[in-house]
């Protein structure tokens, strides 16, 4: 059952893209109808929910890896008991996640100093979000079916259904106003379209698939949480690395500073978001691989894929390091002038951490995530650590520092020299790899969209997309004749204008 990892990787981008062009409409509307104490609260909010996510144990992800390797051995019966354990686990975590995020309800107002005209909103807005949490935890277990199965345009495509569906709902709340508790619904009401086009699909994808609670059985239920724990702890290493800031800025500032630094995070979670699409296809296709005992097409496959994942960093991110603070002041407003600096310092580590997106999926499909776990908890705890000393001297600047530092260290630095020793990949063709042919290539994007920004000016928006849609195609054009050898740009022929001889990597 492998499908194409060109159409999971081009889904992947495609459904992201889709994405983020959803939230490039709605953000807005929603900041300036809210106004930046409503907000304030309502990003809070939803930190808290996402922060539970964490709760399925890794489950989701453990599903995936173990999905591919029983279709790999046609083991249809061992994939209903593991799948059934998931479920099992799955559902006990989503009511623990409920009951958690509830319980801080009645101190929701004290601890985030929510001002008294908007407590009962936000703890009903609250209590809306506990729910929803809980839902998505226990319909992860589709998710993560589905991603093993290496249908990620399936998931794709029900995921820009309900951004779609959310976007409509939350302007007709909003614009009735409808407020926080509005936007709340509106989220659960689109997610609940989503779980059940996943359950669908899901079905349709694996027709003998049966779940049932005696299915479940102990052997299943140690590897899930052999390997689950490993999963919760890098998920809730980087969901702390991800949404802490905004916490640490609304604990130390006030709901105005945590609506200007979760503008900025807007962002930032779509370029994580863009990145992190290029390296999640490789677990399944990695675990197979592993089935098979191929290490040499498991390095070949990681190199190409680190340098792809390059690629799409100083393609986005450059234009970001750039005019990023224009982009802002045209997306939001003026209000939000002081994003601009933010974005610049959170944009500048994902020049260095691509890599480790990509060996975190090998770690992860190799059942050697403990390792990734380890250093990703070591990096949140310095990143809290700074962020909270920082943010005393130099406000909001001081909390984003404290998440370049530790990425920096951990993410950019001993992750990838640790795992290119596991793979038997040297360290120089590594560095050659993943730098050494990519630094010219991002030096002229840089120039030619430093001098186009100044030529052309970033001031209107015809003129900001004009000049950064020509140093994108200026990009690409270099790339694929001077970084592309024949066979790569053979295979983008023949993917982009078909044959009927192709060959799936």
């Amino acid at each position: 059952m492998q499908k194409s990892l060109f159409r999971s990787y081009l889904s992947n981008w495609v459904g992201l893209a889709l994405a983020i062009l959803i939230g490039f409409f709605l953000s807005p509307y929603i900041v300036r109808t809210l106004g930046p104490e409503r907000y304030g609260v309502w990003t809070i909010i939803a930190s808290l929910a996402a922060q539970l996510i964490v709760l399925d144990f890794g489950v989701r992800h453990t599903l995936v890896r173990f999905v591919a390797q029983f279709l790999t051995k046609d083991n249809q019966e061992g994939l209903c008991a593991f799948v059934s354990s998931c479920r099992t686990v799955l559902l006990l975590s989503g009511a623990a996640a409920f009951l958690l995020l509830l319980a801080l309800v009645p101190f929701f107002d004290d601890l985030f100093s929510v001002p008294q005209s908007l407590a009962d909103i936000a703890a009903l807005a609250l209590f809306i979000l506990a729910l929803d949490a809980g839902l998505e935890l226990l319909f992860g277990l589709y998710h993560g079916t589905l991603l093993g199965c290496e249908r990620y345009d399936l998931v794709q495509g029900i995921n820009v259904t309900r951004l779609l569906l959310h976007a409509l709902l939350a302007v007709v709340v909003l614009s009735l106003g409808g407020g926080l508790v509005g936007l709340a619904l509106a989220t659960l009401a689109s997610r609940g379209l989503q779980r059940y086009l996943l359950v669908l699909n899901t079905k349709k994808q694996l027709p003998f698939l049966r779940l049932s609670f005696s299915l479940s059985n102990r052997k299943d239920l140690k590897q899930v949480a052999h390997y689950g724990m490993g999963v919760c702890l890098i998920a809730l290493a980087t969901r702390a690395i991800a949404h802490i800031d905004t916490l640490v800025v609304g604990l130390a500032l006030t709901p105005q500073d945590v609506a200007v630094y979760g503008v900025t995070l807007l962002v930032i979670d779509y370029f994580r978001l863009l990145l992190q699409s290029s390296g999640t296809v490789l677990t399944p296709r990695l675990s197979s691989l592993q089935a098979d005992k191929d290490s040499e097409t498991t390095r070949l496959l990681l190199l190409k894929w680190i340098r792809y994942s390059h690629l799409l960093s100083i393609s986005v991110g450059v234009p970001l390091l750039v005019c990023g603070k224009d982009f802002l002041l045209l997306w939001i407003g003026q209000e939000y002038n002081d994003s601009g600096v933010l974005l610049q310092l959170l944009t500048l580590p994902f020049f260095f951490t691509v890599p480790s997106l990509v060996f975190h999926n090998y770690l992860l499909a190799h059942a050697k995530h403990y390792l990734s776990a380890k250093l990703l908890v070591l990096e949140a705890v310095a990143n809290v650590l700074l962020s909270l000393y920082l943010v005393g001297h130099y406000g909001m600047v001081g909390v984003a520092l404290g998440t370049v530092i530790p990425a920096v260290i951990f993410s950019a630095t001993l992750l990838p020299v640790t795992v290119c020793q596991m793979t038997g990949i040297s360290l120089f063709r590594y560095l050659w790899e993943s730098l050494g042919k990519l630094l010219p290539l991002g030096a002229i994007h840089f120039g030619v969209v430093l001098t186009l920004s100044q030529y052309f000016g970033s001031k209107t928006w015809p003129s900001f997309i004009f000049h950064n849609a020509i140093s994108l195609l200026v990009f690409l054009l270099i790339c694929y004749f001077f970084l592309f050898n024949a066979k790569d740009r053979s295979y983008i022929r023949r993917r982009v204008f078909g044959n009927s001889q192709k060959q799936e990597l």
